[in-house]
């Protein structure tokens, strides 16, 4: 008989967890250089040598904070492909409903932004960062390879189709938000003209 696999305790896990929601909030607020171990470990209320134990320093705790992050905009995108890229549903209103979630109420968050431009200027966390981008073009992908099945979409290959996608969308949003000028409805004409940008690439 196989042996148990170890378990995690709820404490350790909640301990992580506020270390993580500390980081996190004292990131964006104090930026990188100015967060230090001592006060994340006093904001979660826990000691100096716990957070190293977790995380082994600042940088580990710092790409915990993106990892996290990034797992936040996955279920995000994953959510709302399931609420808006349905079967049957014009193709050009799905796009748009699910653009405008993932735009407007994730990649435009004043939270989603500030960390991902913090992790850009933190060249130790590349490879963090690319949760943010891999990961939900990956599960965009397994949905452009579903609609093209269905007769939807066409293109040969889907991760391409993805990366074009998000870059027609989100990524020109993401620099709209960069603009202390930029408002919703600049985001949304911009989702707008690259949805139909894409569609005359890869409607079925």
């Amino acid at each position: 008989m196989p042996e148990d696999e170890p378990t995690v305790r709820p404490s350790s896990l909640r301990k992580r967890a506020a270390v993580l929601t500390a980081g996190r909030a004292l990131f964006l607020g104090d930026g990188y250089e100015r967060t230090s171990v001592d006060a994340v470990a006093a904001r979660a209320g826990i000691s100096k040598r716990t957070v190293y134990d977790y995380f082994g320093d600042k940088d580990g705790l710092f790409d915990a904070v993106i990892v996290d992050v990034g797992a936040e905009v996955v279920e995000a995108v994953r959510g709302a492909a399931d609420a808006e890229l349905t079967a049957g549903r014009d193709i050009r209103e799905a796009l748009l409903a699910f653009a405008r979630r993932i735009a407007i109420d994730t990649v435009a968050s004043s939270e989603h932004r500030l960390l991902r431009q913090l992790a850009n200027t933190e060249r130790r966390t590349r490879r963090a960062l690319a949760g943010f981008d891999d990961q939900p073009e990956a599960l965009l992908a397994e949905r452009f390879a579903e609609l093209t099945r269905e007769g939807v979409l066409s293109t040969a290959n889907p991760g391409r189709a993805a990366q074009h996608f998000v870059a027609l969308t989100f990524m020109l949003a993401l620099d709209v938000t960069r603009s202390a000028s930029g408002e919703d409805a600049d985001i949304d004409a911009l989702l707008v003209d690259g949805v139909d940008a894409f569609l005359r690439a890869y409607h079925g």
